[in-house]
């Protein structure tokens, strides 16, 4: 069951759908749910309200300080909006609503930006999609008939998996690779190989096309500063350029060539990964592994990177 699937499940009462999707997004904002449930923001208020009544059924994030990552909020909060957690006691009707037992790590504040910027991907393309089935209905039906008719033939046509369903995708198609008897005695080498995968943020389908789902929130470099002594590094630091080598050593071996979207709320850092991903792609450490690659017999492919601020994503998900 994926959050598409709680929208779409009409035996479900709405507040068993706001758990839902509090659930499916991780972390989301009142205003963010609202819009997928297609309700209004007051009415998801009263729904939290009174849920709460009976227990700590959502949990609620204040804002937090103003950082270079509040850039991604609407421009009436200062600081971002309070973003909802399913709480202790929600835990328990969500796993009668999807059947099984769920488990996992209480979030924390600091994630806040970048669980909204992924779930603002789901809402703007939900919204984009509606509207263009709108659009194609013929006139003769009543405006609320119509608005109606489009919200459900868009929930027909995208799914949607989170980071965790993601991840189990990548696992999954990974499973044969990874197989423990084949790595007998490999032990550290298989550990590697586990290392060096990605587990992008989603996992988008529209119609007959998938998309992996990238939110940068500017919290990373782009790459390495050659000048810069190793010693002055953040123990585990990261980069952009990481990412896009993982992603090259994740979608080759089984095969999958779904586009990548990043979005990422500035111009400039924009500009700026695509500029990196130009020499990811040029660089020594892909030249070799396409040799290698080669020279066992396989076929070496770079995966297809697409760049976006907010909204730009969706002229080039939604067709006409």
């Amino acid at each position: 069951m994926t959050i598409i699937d709680v929208l779409n499940d009409l035996s479900l009462t709405r507040s068993e759908e706001l758990l839902g999707c509090v659930y499916f997004g991780r972390m989301i904002a009142p205003h963010q749910v609202a819009r997928l449930m297609g309700v209004g923001n007051d009415y998801i208020l009263k729904l939290k309200k009174d849920l709460n009544k009976k227990g700590k059924m959502i949990l609620s994030h204040q804002p937090g300080r103003r950082s270079r990552t509040s850039i991604i909020f609407p421009d009436h909060y200062k600081t971002g909006p309070r973003m909802y957690e399913l709480g202790p006691a929600g835990k328990k009707v969500v796993e009668g609503i999807i059947g099984r037992k769920i488990n996992y790590s209480p979030l924390t504040g600091n994630q806040k930006a970048h669980f909204y910027g992924i779930n603002d991907i789901l809402v703007r393309t939900l919204e984009y999609l509606i509207d263009r089935e709108y659009q194609r209905l013929n006139d003769e039906w009543p405006d609320d008939k119509k608005k109606e008719m489009a919200r459900a033939y868009a929930l027909e046509k995208v799914q949607w998996f989170n980071t965790q369903e993601t991840s189990e995708i990548i696992e999954y198609a990974w499973a044969s690779i990874l197989d423990p008897n084949r790595w007998k005695g490999k032990e550290k080498d298989r550990q590697k190989l586990i290392d060096d995968l990605i587990f992008p943020d989603a996992r988008l389908i529209l119609e007959d096309r998938a998309y992996w789902i990238e939110y940068d929130n500017m919290t990373e470099n782009i790459k390495p500063d050659p000048n810069r002594p190793k010693v002055l590094e953040k123990p585990n630091q990261t980069y952009v350029w990481d990412k896009f080598i993982k992603y090259i050593n994740t979608m080759g071996p089984i095969g999958n060539r779904d586009i990548v979207i990043w979005v990422t709320p500035s111009e400039k850092r924009k500009q700026n990964m695509e500029q990196c991903w130009v020499e990811v792609k040029n660089s020594v450490t892909v030249q070799k592994k396409r040799q290698q690659v080669e020279q066992m017999g396989g076929k070496f492919f770079l995966p297809t990177m697409c760049f976006f601020t907010p909204g730009e994503e969706q002229n080039f998900l939604i067709q006409p």
